[in-house]
């Protein structure tokens, strides 16, 4: 399929977020079509103001993400380091780190929360980038969170699928006046932890 150029977001309750995504055979990422879709994928991310973004977020089947952070698009994560931009197709985990780090996590294709959410603290990944090549490396720190959460996509689950706790999810209006909440709530760790930085604690 070819994507028109700016596909409105696919939101929470669509069946396309809850299937998992079939492998891009190589001879597919050298076509007109399928640039022109990691093209759209890459300019949707920052229209739609993501630090991340996966194909059936936007109605295109297929396994591939993109991530990248740098001052166009930190806005929903101000305490974000930089990430270079780039894309994922195919992307796997081969290994996780025993140690896990907690983060404010919130989703284009789930507008108006954030959730509180653990997960390993760094990945060994491997996929292939826009040209087809293979790419080896470890994803540490929010990177690895952001890498973690876009991959999630692919294989159907959302990231509220991930939280362990109910009161562990707020309105993200309320992120807003972090610094008003009660004392320790919802955790001692989420109540001093902004977007964007991690914890070592719950």
């Amino acid at each position: 399929m070819r994507l028109d150029n700016e596909p409105a977001a696919v939101l929470m309750g669509h069946p396309s977020l809850f299937e998992k995504q079939k492998e891009i055979s190589a001879d597919k990422i050298h076509s007109d079509d399928f640039q022109h879709n990691l093209m759209v994928l890459k300019n949707s991310q920052y229209r739609l103001d993501g630090i991340g973004l996966a194909a059936p977020q936007i109605g295109w089947m297929a396994r591939v993400f993109c991530l990248g952070i740098d001052n166009n698009n930190r806005n929903r994560y101000a305490g974000a380091p930089d990430i270079p931009f780039q894309f994922w197709i195919n992307p796997k985990i081969r290994a996780v780190s025993p140690t896990t780090s907690w983060g404010w996590e919130g989703c284009i294709s789930v507008p108006g929360i954030r959730g509180w959410i653990e997960r390993p603290s760094h990945v060994d990944v491997e996929g292939l980038n826009e040209k087809g090549e293979v790419v080896q490396m470890r994803m540490t720190g929010f990177a690895a969170k952001v890498f973690q959460h876009e991959l999630d996509h692919l294989n159907g689950t959302l990231f509220t699928m991930r939280v362990s706790d109910i009161h562990l999810v707020v309105p993200m209006e309320s992120m807003k006046y972090q610094s008003q909440w009660a004392k320790k709530w919802p955790t001692p760790s989420a109540n001093k932890t902004p977007p964007g930085v991690l914890s070592p604690s719950r």
